[in-house]
């Protein structure tokens, strides 16, 4: 969890100070999601720190199962939210 904790933290919480003037929170939100997903860099860095012996393998199998957890699960709540939406603004009676 801490490695899946510290992407979402590095990758994606600079989202929210970039487009904090040109999307709501909650589109902010989503991209945060979404750009926090890293399976391919974290696979081959992985792969090289095991190879110059920098890396331990529970170390490397810990930041490859975070990032299979973010290709999985934070896309699917973005998604989630943008439905959510979208939902709302069907039902919303005073949407044009």
């Amino acid at each position: 969890m801490l490695f899946f904790t510290l992407l979402i933290v590095v990758r994606g919480l600079p989202a929210l100070l970039v487009y904090r003037r040109v999307l709501s929170l909650r589109e902010r939100l989503q991209v945060v999601l979404v750009t926090a997903t890293a399976l391919p860099l974290l696979v081959a860095l992985s792969e090289i720190g095991l190879r110059n012996g920098t890396m331990l393998p529970e170390n490397a199998a810990a930041l490859v199962g975070a990032g299979v957890l973010t290709v999985v699960a934070l896309p699917t709540i973005a998604i989630a939210m943008r439905s959510r939406d979208r939902v709302g603004e069907r039902d919303d009676p005073t949407a044009s």
